[in-house]
């Protein structure tokens, strides 16, 4: 998934801080589908949702 996000960044024009935040929020979600933890679920909820409001 992250080499295909990669592939559709570099044919799009994005600057290097949104490509920071895109790979964040992937690296995020990533940890977010592994996790079982209700409450850190939660937590890693909010931060997706806070990088994706920027």
């Amino acid at each position: 998934m992250q080499n295909e996000a990669k592939s559709l960044l570099d044919t799009i024009e994005v600057t290097p801080e949104e490509r920071q935040k895109i790979y964040e929020s992937s690296n995020l979600l990533k940890i977010w589908q592994q996790t079982i933890d209700p409450v850190r679920k939660e937590e890693l909820e909010k931060e997706i949702e806070q990088l994706l409001n920027q």
